[in-house]
């Protein structure tokens, strides 16, 4: 044991080293961790969705009430859905909280909605409609 310690002492004696050297590696390892870390934590830190969505690509139609205006009826396109909702492509924006009614192209499914978001893409809206608890109730009985 005797040897190795003077051998050791030997060698730093020769070797030497910044005072700043051991500071920034321990820094740097600090760093390494932090971002290890964060990469773990990530997945948890987005909240799951609540309903798993399912692509569609189908014809909608959908219509609503302009607040003091007439009904209006417009076709989309229907993204997504899921048990809690629908993702429709429109050329136009509609407001958050606009009721709406869809069907989708041969009347396969119809149902009732809220606007919860609008987030333009390209030319085009996605709009993000949650069902009313009627046709919540009524999709998760089939």
């Amino acid at each position: 044991m005797d040897a190795f310690r003077q051998t050791l002492d030997t060698l730093s004696a020769q070797v030497r080293v910044e005072p700043w050297i051991p500071a920034a590696v321990a820094a740097a390892c600090c760093a390494a961790l932090v971002v290890w870390l964060a990469i773990l934590a990530a997945p948890r830190l987005r909240p799951a969705r609540r309903w798993q969505r399912r692509v569609v690509g189908s014809p909608v139609r959908i219509a609503w009430q302009e607040p003091a205006g007439p009904k209006e009826s417009q076709a989309g396109y229907l993204r997504d859905i899921s048990a809690g909702g629908i993702g429709v492509v429109l050329p136009f924006r509609l407001p958050r909280s606009t009721r709406l009614r869809f069907t989708v192209h041969g009347g396969k499914l119809s149902g009732s909605g809220v606007v919860r978001r609008c987030m333009r893409i390209g030319p085009r809206y996605l709009i993000g409609v949650r069902y009313d608890p009627l046709t919540h109730s009524l999709l998760r009985a089939h």
